[in-house]
Formats: C-alpha cells, structure tokens, sequence
C-alpha cells in the first residue's frame, strides 16, 4: 500500500509537471513580428555554424542585411541584436551565443554604449518593460545567463519581478483572455531573416530630413561612456579574446555627435580594436536618407544592402572565410534568395515611385511597375479636374483607368485597378465602395467632391491609408509582401503637373498610436 501511495505521489507530481510545462508554453506571448527578431533562436538551430555576429540595438537588426553578406561574399552573419538592447544585454546574449557558436568575428554596434541608467530606467518604466527587457531575456535558454542578466537588469531597475522572467505563467497569466493560434506556433515574423529586419519603408518625413554624417567642425572634444556600458564592453572583448575572435566597433547609423564619435574613436585606439563608422567612409555619399531609410537612422533594405557591402568588404579583406555559396549546409541562405530578392524589389519599386516629383513622373512610373502583384487605389477629395491634363488622362488610361475627369469640376472619382480587380466610379454624389483584394486583405475607399464632403479615405484592412489631400490620393497595395508602398496626392485643382505631397502626420499619428499601446512596468504586475 505505502509503495502503491508513493508511486501515486510520484505520478502526481510528474503529471504536474507535463502539464505545466504544457500551459507554460502555450501561454507564450506570441512573437511580435515588428520588433521581436530572435536571432538566438537561429544560434541554437544552426549550432557551429556562423562566421560572423552581429550584436547590438536596432541599428543591427534593420541596417544589417546577413542574406546580403552570404549573396556577395559568401559569409553567413547572424544577428543577436533586439530594438534598444543595453550593453550589458548585448554582453549576456554575445555570452549565451559563443555557447553554441565560434565565429571568426563579432561586430558590435556602439550605439547604446551612451545610454545612461537614467535612460535604461526610463526605458522600462515609462514605455514597455517587454520591448526592453524580455525580447533579450525570453530567449535565453541557458537559466545562469539569464539569471545573470535579469540580476543586472534588477540592479537597475529594482521593481521588475523575477517570476515574470523564470514562469511565463506567472508573466503571462491574462494571456487565457487572448489565446489564439499564434500561442501554438513560434516562429520569426514574415520579413525576419537571419535576425534581420527587412525593412521596407521610406522615409516620411523629406522637410526633416538630417545629413546622416557629422554636422559641423570636429574641435576634438569627447564625452563619456557611462560605467556600466564601459564594463561591459571589456566584458565582450575579452570574451572574445579568449575564444579568439576578431571584436569590432560598428557605428551604421543612429544619433551621433563628433563628441561621441572621438570618444569610441579614442576607446578603439586604447584597446587596439578596429572601428568602422559610416561617417568614414566615402561610400556615406551614396546613401540617401530620403530614400535608403525609414526614419533617417534606422535603413530600408536598401541601405542596409549598401552598408552591408562595406563592411563584407572589410571582413573579406582582414580575415579568410570559406566561401558559403559552396556549401550545400548553408543552402538556407539560398533558399532565401527569391524571397529577399522579392522584397528588395518592392523597396526598389517603392523608390521608384516616391522619388518622383510630379504627377507626370509618378504615372510613368505607376505604369512601368509589374501590375501582377500591385492594386493602385485612387480616391479624389474636394476638386482635381481644373488643371488634369490630357497626357495624364492617358496614362491613366493606360492603367485601366477609362472613365474621364476632363471638365468635371468638382466631381468624386474612385479608380481600383490591379490583382484581377477594375473598379471606376464618378459622380457628383459622394461614392463608397468596397471589398476584397484577396480572402485575407479588405479594402473600402470613399471619395467626396467639394460639395459632396469633400473627402478621401482608402481604408486596407480597416486602416486609413490615404493622405486625404486635395485632389488625387494614390494608394499603391502590393500583396508580395502585404504592404502599402506608396501613399500620395497630388493637388491637380492648383497646379499643372502637381507636385507629389505627403501628409507626413498620419505616419506620426501610427507612431504615436504605438508607443501609446506600450505599457508601463506597473501594468504587467
């Protein structure tokens, strides 16, 4: 009987076990596809397979490009970098990797060596402890660098809660509200490679726009590395050092000032370690923030693709790798090809389209995209017909766009051409339609006259996508990567061949809506 009640006990506790191990998991936040990137996941999948690790903040998940590294210089790069990491973050993931990993070369970018405690604190309390801290720690496999690094992370800020790190049950509680097939599927987002982030966004904002150089004279001045970034990085390089790796300094982007600059400069002199900044290379004349980035710091894949030959180059140069396009283990890469290849294009049609100054240019260039895999939206608000010229209306005609607006002033117009749909409505009432571009993407489009509201709206999945400018608003769709990648107007009441315009608030407006979804610490108690 006492064996009987023992093996009971035992079976009890086992089946506990199974079950909690099974909640635990399924309870898992799903992967933020925009900001979680998880390159430890590839770590532990591909175990002594990597030639280079990137490490660092955002800067090395959207300015690196490690499909690009293998395609050109047959290098396989990963990246272990999360949106904002601390240096002691990038420190215990570069520790958590070199478990798994030996490679010829870490690069590690400096931004977040000058973030202060104040701005590590700041950072959890006030925007979003998970975006701060778990994206690094959740994927942590080994429990005593993770406990390491949660008791750092503790140190700064006091108030964070173990359990929320070690018992995703504990963390992830309210998650039974919420729980949908995402929880049963971990996998990295849709425009994840690598660790990498294939950013496909211009930037909005050309009044704003900041040469990505240093402004002003360099007077030699320094500032300083607060103590635990400094710490920290003699940390990673001898890490490094031990396991005979090859440590570098990167700087590819993000806020910078000569202060800053001489100060890693002088750091990388002490230290005998190479330092490649974009400031220093001539290449930096042939990016363009308008259209090679997204915000003026972080790249489009196409700057990310010219930032990544620079320093591929270096690499080549200083060490001998074996060439990786040889090899059938490093076929993945390959097998990305197409699919990256996809999206660079779109960045490329993106630019396109963006880099056009007027009405004339952006038709020509509308016309002269692949129309397979693209569904342009046009919505008319307020008056476009006074200064429409005859060579516009044919080349919209040529995108199957028929009905005329030649002295119809203050007419309502929607056009939808592309992905098998043709869709025109013209009126002097105020038009709405709707429907499906595919079984998973909707579409609902308004368009009002000056006497009939005066309004343009293009919703894609029930997101407002137009500029709603005076005029014709162009919504271009592409459904190879589910994305819009160009929304303008052009005001065709004042102007011949108007210019293209962008209302640059409703891209500040989706930031805003972001960074106010973002809880404070307190909130996940």
């Amino acid at each position: 009987m006492k064996k009987i009640y023992i093996l009971k006990i035992v079976g009890f506790i086992c089946a506990f076990i199974i079950i909690f191990n099974i909640v635990d998991h399924f309870l898992e936040r799903p992967i933020n596809e925009q900001w979680d990137h998880s390159g430890l996941r590839y770590i532990y999948n591909n175990k002594n397979y990597y030639d280079v690790i990137f490490v660092g903040t955002s800067i090395t998940i959207t300015n690196i490009s490690n499909e690009e590294l293998y395609l050109k210089y047959g290098i396989a790069g990963v990246t272990i970098g999360e949106p904002s990491q601390p240096t002691y973050l990038s420190y215990y993931s570069l520790e958590e990797a070199l478990k798994y990993q030996n490679p010829k070369a870490v690069l590690f970018d400096v931004n977040s060596l000058f973030y202060t405690e104040d701005d590590l604190r700041r950072n959890v309390r006030t925007y979003d402890e998970y975006h701060h801290l778990h994206y690094s720690l959740d994927n942590m496999k080994n429990n005593a660098t993770k406990y390491n690094a949660f008791c750092q992370a503790k140190e700064i800020t006091p108030e964070i809660n173990f359990w929320n790190y070690f018992s995703k049950i504990y963390y992830n509680h309210s998650n039974w509200e919420n729980i949908s097939k995402e929880n049963f599927v971990r996998k990295s987002g849709y425009q994840v490679m690598n660790g990498n982030y294939m950013n496909l966004n211009l930037y909005s904002a050309p009044d704003k726009v900041e040469d990505l150089g240093l402004n002003g004279e360099n007077t030699g001045e320094i500032t300083s590395i607060p103590d635990i970034n400094r710490i920290y990085l003699n940390k990673m390089i001898n890490l490094c050092r031990e396991k005979n790796i090859m440590f570098i300094l990167t700087r590819g982007g993000g806020t910078y000032t000569w202060e800053k600059y001489n100060t890693i400069v002088n750091y990388a002199e002490e230290y005998n370690i190479p330092y490649l900044d974009l400031n220093d290379f001539e290449n930096l004349e042939k990016i363009d923030l308008l259209l090679d980035s997204s915000d003026g710091n972080h790249f489009n894949m196409l700057g990310a693709k010219k930032w990544t030959d620079i320093l591929g180059s270096y690499l080549q140069q200083k060490l001998e790798f074996k060439d990786r396009r040889k090899d059938h283990l490093y076929d993945d890469y390959m097998e990305q090809k197409e699919k990256y290849d996809q999206f660079l294009k779109v960045v490329e049609d993106t630019v396109s389209l963006n880099k056009e100054a007027n009405l004339n240019g952006y038709l020509k260039a509308l016309n002269e995209l692949d129309n397979s895999n693209i569904t342009i939206f046009i919505a008319v608000k307020d008056e476009a017909a006074t200064n429409l010229t005859d060579d516009e209306e044919k080349a919209l005609q040529n995108l199957g766009f028929e009905k005329s607006l030649l002295g119809k002033q203050r007419y309502s117009y929607i056009g939808i051409s592309g992905n098998g749909l043709l869709v025109e409505e013209i009126g002097k009432d105020q038009l709405h339609t709707f429907g499906m571009i595919d079984e998973n993407v909707s579409y609902e489009v308004i368009s009002g006259g000056y006497e009939a509201g005066s309004v343009a709206s293009i919703l894609i999945n029930g997101e407002e996508k137009a500029q709603n400018g005076r005029g014709f608003n162009f919504v271009v769709y592409n459904s190879t990567v589910n994305n819009v990648i160009s929304s303008v107007y052009f005001d065709t009441y004042q102007y011949k061949n108007a210019p293209i315009s962008r209302i640059v608030e409703i891209q500040q407006e989706q930031y805003a809506e972001e960074y106010a979804s973002w809880k404070p610490l307190e909130e996940y108690k």
